[in-house]
């Protein structure tokens, strides 16, 4: 997400400071896929409004059952998968978005003027 963030926002912040929800936030906005945006669908609001959800479970899991921080909790291996998984889809997604943003209209990443999220596909 750091890297979407620095390509796509001249104004971003210069040291990541660890907050991966707030690295999400920033990095939704300027790929303007924001689930409170009035022209996107009911159900793809949804969706997006889930992707915060799982970003926030994904950074817990990387705080309590990561080798980065002091292991609380050893996962299952069923919820390492959930978790791995989970993060690579968002990933992907993210990427795409920008990379779609990009092929549309190069200059307007920056800005955030072009949606990924209000198109039908």
């Amino acid at each position: 997400m750091r890297d979407i963030e620095l390509a796509c926002d001249p104004n971003a912040p210069e040291k990541y400071d660890g907050d991966m929800n707030s690295l999400y936030k920033r990095v939704q906005k300027v790929l303007n896929l924001e689930a409170t945006r009035a022209d996107i669908n009911g159900s793809l609001k949804q969706v997006l409004s889930g992707l915060s959800s799982v970003v926030a479970g994904i950074a817990s899991a990387r705080n309590r059952m990561s080798d980065a921080h002091a292991r609380s909790y050893k996962p299952s291996k069923h919820h390492a998968v959930l978790v791995v998984n989970s993060a690579k889809t968002l990933a992907n997604f993210l990427y795409d978005t920008k990379e779609y943003q990009s092929a549309r209209k190069p200059n307007n990443v920056t800005n955030g003027d072009e949606g990924h999220a209000s198109d039908s596909s």
